[in-house]
């Protein structure tokens, strides 16, 4: 009984102020500078480049423009030279990529298609300087398809950040070479700028 009413006399004098503590725990006061501002028109167009594979001297950029709301077209080119003075691989490519997404163009998912012109190139050189090594470079148009993912970033969604995947099919000018694959996946990873 004496617990009874220790507990009544508790409750009693708590008991007002036990709305006020629980409204202050349950909701947080807005203020301007947790308010995150609300982008109301989607980015125009776009600048993008892989930082990642610069590390590896593999170069990539691309600019993208938002045709329709749903819609973009962009432009790139990629480019790597790797090797040493006796043994280089070349990559250079160029594509035109169109875009569609869902939500909205430059935001969210997006599948695309693209088409574009390739030049490889192959050489090798004997150690010692002599005329025994080789020399060889293959031009191609090349068709691809794309699933991608687009975050815009920064308080005013001025950043953005892609990452996807997909297949490319080369069509060899000069006909299938020996040791030339002719369809291929790839990658894309991309910070870039929109305005």
């Amino acid at each position: 009984m004496h617990r009874l009413l220790v507990l009544f006399a508790a409750a009693a004098m708590l008991g007002p102020y036990a709305p006020h503590l629980s409204a202050q725990q349950l909701v947080a006061p807005q203020t301007p500078s947790t308010q995150r501002p609300v982008l109301t028109v989607a980015p125009v167009q776009a600048f993008t480049f892989n930082p990642i594979g610069i590390a590896a001297g593999f170069f990539s950029a691309e600019y993208e423009r938002r045709v329709s709301p749903n819609v973009s077209l962009s432009v790139g080119a990629s480019y790597f030279d790797l090797g040493t003075d006796f043994d280089k691989v070349s990559y250079l490519a160029g594509d035109l990529r169109a875009r569609f997404y869902p939500r909205r163009a430059l935001d969210g998912l997006a599948i695309g298609v693209s088409l574009g012109a390739i030049r490889t190139g192959s050489r090798s050189q004997s150690f010692s300087g002599t005329a025994d090594g080789y020399s060889d470079s293959d031009n191609g148009i090349t068709l691809g398809t794309t699933v991608e993912h687009t975050w815009l970033l920064g308080a005013q969604n001025r950043y953005l950040f892609s990452l996807g995947g997909g297949f490319k099919r080369l069509l060899l000018l000069d006909g299938k070479q020996p040791n030339v694959e002719t369809f291929y996946p790839t990658l894309r990873t991309s910070f870039g700028f929109t305005f």
